[in-house]
């Protein structure tokens, strides 16, 4: 039996413990904050977002339902809209261009 002593050990964590301390921190703040107020305000979802890294056109809406995923890799343009149920699964860069309409 022939073993491969100088085999690479996979490494179990693929991201950094700091990614994974701002991934709960944003998911707290989200079941927190994000429902909170009904669907037509939606000036602190952008706030929200805006304070964990992400950029966010004037006047976006998302709504009370929809859910990013990691909001310091999103950015969405001018005048542009989250429906209801809509997820951003965005473990990458992801940009949403201006007079845009995303929903489920």
């Amino acid at each position: 039996m022939n073993k491969d002593l100088n085999r690479e050990v996979p490494n179990r964590f693929e991201y950094h413990f700091y990614d994974y301390v701002k991934r709960l921190l944003w998911y707290f703040i989200y079941v927190l904050f994000w429902n909170i107020l009904p669907s037509r305000i939606h000036w602190h979802r952008n706030l929200l977002l805006r304070l964990f890294g992400a950029k966010v056109g004037k006047p976006t809406r998302h709504c009370r339902f929809s859910n990013i995923e990691l909001p310091w890799n999103y950015e969405i343009g001018d005048y542009c809209s989250i429906g209801p149920n809509a997820r951003i699964y965005n473990l990458g860069k992801v940009e949403v261009g201006d007079w845009t309409i995303i929903s489920q």
